[in-house]
C-alpha cells in the first residue's frame, strides 16, 4: 500500500476509535458527567456534595438516578462542619422517615442500608462523620428501588440534609 494511502486508513481507524471512545458519556457546561448508558458493564459514579448554606442543610447530587449494580459515591463535604452519608432504601418520601429520641432518623425503622465511612481517618478508629473539606469514596451494589441519601447526625435531617435517589 502507497505511504500516503497507509496514512489516510490510518487517519480514518483513528477517527473511528475516537469516536467510539467519546460516545460513552458526555459532558454539559457545567463539567458535569453523564452515566453511560444503562447495562453498561462498567460501575457507576455519583458524584456527592454535603454541606450548609446559613441554616439550610444539603445533599447535592449530580445525577438522580443510575443502573442497577456497583455504585460509586464520590462523597464532598464542602461545608464548615462535619456531616455523614447514610443510605436509606425505602418507599417512605423523603421528609417523613421514622425519627428517634435523640434528634436522627431511625435507622433500623427506616431501612438503612449503610454509611459512608472512612477507612483510614485523619486519627482514631473508622469515622462515618466526612470532616469538613474532606471526601471520602463509597463503593455499594444496589437493587433497583427508590433511596433516600441523608445525614443522621443529630438535627441535620431535620434541617433539610436528604435527597431522593432512584436506581433502575
Amino acid at each position: 500500500m502507497p505511504p500516503f494511502r497507509r496514512f489516510i486508513v490510518t487517519v480514518v481507524a483513528a477517527s473511528v476509535v475516537f469516536g467510539v471512545v467519546g460516545c460513552g458519556g458526555s459532558t454539559d457546561p457545567t463539567g458535569s458527567t453523564t452515566s453511560a448508558p444503562a447495562g453498561s458493564a462498567s460501575a457507576s459514579t455519583v458524584n456527592v456534595q454535603l454541606g450548609e448554606d446559613g441554616s439550610k442543610f444539603f445533599v447535592k447530587v449530580d445525577k438522580a438516578s443510575v443502573a442497577a449494580g456497583t455504585v460509586t459515591f464520590a462523597i464532598d463535604n464542602v461545608g464548615t462542619m462535619h456531616h455523614e452519608l447514610a443510605i436509606f432504601k425505602t418507599d417512605l418520601p423523603a421528609d417523613k422517615l421514622p425519627m428517634n429520641d435523640d434528634g436522627k432518623v431511625d435507622e433500623e425503622k427506616a431501612g438503612m442500608l449503610a454509611e459512608a465511612v472512612y477507612t483510614k481517618p485523619l486519627r482514631g478508629d473508622e469515622d462515618h462523620r466526612i470532616r469538613d473539606g474532606r471526601g471520602v469514596n463509597f463503593t455499594m451494589d444496589l437493587k433497583p428501588g427508590k433511596y433516600i441519601l441523608l445525614c443522621n447526625l443529630a438535627g441535620h435531617y431535620k434541617a433539610g440534609q436528604y435527597i431522593t435517589f432512584t436506581v433502575v
